[in-house]
C-alpha cells in the first residue's frame, strides 16, 4: 500500500476496493484481506474500519450495476473476510461491527 508515512484511511480504502476488483475478475468466490496496519507501526485517530467498509461497498456496488447494464458477470464473490492479527482480534471485531452498522444505518 505504499510507504507508511503516506499512509491514510483513504489508502486503505482504495486497497480494499482493488483486492475486491481483483477478486472478482479471477472469479474468486471467496476473499480475505489482512491490511497490517497495526503490524506496521501505525497506531491512527481517524476511523480506518469505515472508509475500508465503504470501499468495500463502493466497489460492490459498481460491480452490480456494471451486472445490471450487461457490461460484467454478476458478482461471485460469497465469503469476504477482514482479518487481523489474534492480539487485536477482540478490538478490531468491536470496530468493525459498529463500522459495519454505521453504514448499514
Amino acid at each position: 500500500m505504499g510507504h507508511p508515512e503516506d499512509w491514510s484511511p483513504a489508502t486503505s480504502a482504495a486497497a480494499v476496493a482493488c483486492a475486491l476488483r481483483v477478486g472478482q475478475l479471477r472469479g474468486a468466490r471467496s476473499v480475505a484481506i489482512a491490511p497490517s496496519i497495526l503490524d506496521t507501526g501505525i497506531h491512527s485517530d481517524e476511523d480506518v474500519n469505515g472508509p475500508m467498509l465503504h470501499g468495500f461497498k463502493t466497489q460492490l456496488d459498481a460491480l452490480h450495476q456494471l451486472h445490471r447494464l450487461g457490461l460484467a458477470p454478476a458478482p461471485a464473490i460469497g465469503h469476504w473476510v477482514f482479518d487481523t492479527g489474534a492480539a487485536h482480534y477482540p478490538h478490531k471485531l468491536q470496530q468493525y461491527q459498529q463500522a459495519f452498522a454505521s453504514m448499514m444505518g
